[in-house]
């Protein structure tokens, strides 16, 4: 059994409009052990699962950190009353 191809991936996720690492590394320019890092502490977006073995992000997600890394906070604590 072969495993999906590199291009194959990135179609997929250009469809999803999600972004594989090597793009979101580009994008913010931080190291992969910073993004993994931020991402623990709940500074950074977490990826998601696209496959068994794939992971990636919401490009919304990555351009909202991009916009305001400082302010930047998962969807789920954003408080919308202010």
């Amino acid at each position: 059994m072969r495993g999906i191809g590199a291009a194959t991936l990135n179609r997929l996720f250009q469809k999803l409009n999600s972004f594989l690492l090597r793009t979101v590394l580009a994008r913010t320019g931080l190291s992969r052990s910073t993004i993994y890092r931020k991402i623990a502490e709940g500074t950074f977006p977490a990826q998601f699962r696209i496959s068994t073995n794939g992971t990636g992000w919401h490009e919304s997600d990555i351009d909202r950190w991009i916009a305001n890394p400082v302010a930047w906070r998962p969807r789920h604590e954003v408080d919308f009353n202010d």
